[in-house]
């Protein structure tokens, strides 16, 4: 769990409060035997990492390490670490309307879309690519084939 972690350059990429360069200890403390070591990471997931809900570039950075997380079963409280994808992608798992707006719909698809992207590229690149996750998460609609005009104009 965790390649190449320690390749990408958090010193480089800021969250709320300066410096990305404890998020690799934020990650690994999400997968911490220790109860109080996981609520302390998520808190400063939360409380730096996605403040208010803020996605900064070492955000985006995370979410493969996140998705590692999410489906490792050996994994306590995964379902936390669900829940922060999801709010890092704009979609509200505790929402309790009843009808869920199509605009939020697509936004959590597009990014679904997006991570997917990014866990398959790190899964068949050098783990160099997940320092580039920040520039590979934008996700732009595919443009129609020659000779069709698009459905979306």
């Amino acid at each position: 769990m965790f390649s190449g972690i320690d390749e990408v350059d958090w010193a480089s990429m800021e969250h709320a409060y300066g410096p990305a360069d404890d998020v690799p200890t934020l990650l690994r403390g999400l997968a911490s035997a220790d109860p109080a070591e996981r609520e302390s990471a998520l808190d400063g997931m939360y409380g730096a990492v996605h403040h208010q809900g803020d996605v900064y570039a070492c955000t985006l950075a995370c979410i493969p390490f996140l998705f590692e997380l999410a489906v490792d079963p050996g994994v306590q409280d995964r379902g936390s670490v669900v829940e922060l994808l999801t709010s890092i992608g704009g979609f509200d798992l505790d929402e309790d309307d009843e009808e869920i707006d199509e605009d939020e719909i697509e936004g959590a698809a597009n990014y679904a879309m997006a991570a997917a992207a990014v866990t398959t590229r790190t899964t068949r690149r050098s783990t160099r690519t997940r320092s580039r996750a920040p520039r590979t998460t934008r996700w732009r609609r595919p443009r129609s084939p020659p000779g069709r005009a698009s459905s979306s104009s």
